[in-house]
């Protein structure tokens, strides 16, 4: 994987770093992973097969966020 990046960017080295904003838990799941992409800087998100930009999401309010994850 590394030498791939490097072929595409130039750049032959990667980070590792944990998946959280400051004073919240490491993000463990997709919805956690969402809410978090959501709630930062970030401009893109990329899950499993999925390419998120944050410029083509709809903000929700955390009410609807946990209504709409709320498993049955």
């Amino acid at each position: 994987m590394i030498k791939a990046f490097e072929k595409l960017s130039g750049v032959p080295i990667l980070v590792n770093t944990s998946f959280n904003l400051r004073g919240e838990p490491i993000v463990c799941t997709v919805e956690d992973a969402f809410k978090c992409f959501m709630s930062s800087e970030m401009d893109v998100l990329v899950l499993e097969n999925y390419l998120y930009l944050k410029k083509n999401q709809t903000a929700v309010s955390e009410a609807k966020w946990h209504t709409k994850t709320k498993k049955d």
